[in-house]
């Protein structure tokens, strides 16, 4: 099953449910990575490291394991997407109350 970077929360969900897991077990920390105040690249920068002649082999692992990734039943059950959105709700690291949706 993959899971990607740009869809982290929902592919948590996923293997909580294809696993039988509890949020318990998806439940994460987000650490910082690096303590430099500015760690942005220039627009050219990202522009050349991601452009196909660079990074040709990755852009397409990427869309193949993207497209892999959207045709995965569990995306389409019912109450999927409102699961992802409500796990922040109990997550622990995020202890702000929630929208109730009736």
């Amino acid at each position: 099953m993959p899971v990607l970077n740009d869809q982290f929360d929902a592919s948590l969900i996923l293997m909580k449910r294809r696993y039988c897991w509890s949020y318990a077990d998806i439940f994460y920390t987000a650490f910082e990575k690096s303590k430099r105040k500015d760690t942005t690249l220039s627009d050219e920068s990202v522009k050349r490291i991601t452009s196909p002649e660079v990074n040709v082999g990755d852009l397409w692992l990427y869309e193949s394991l993207n497209n892999t990734w959207w045709r995965q039943k569990e995306l389409t059950e019912n109450q999927f997407w409102e699961e992802v959105s409500e796990v922040w709700c109990i997550s622990p690291q995020h202890m702000e109350p929630c929208p109730i949706h009736l």
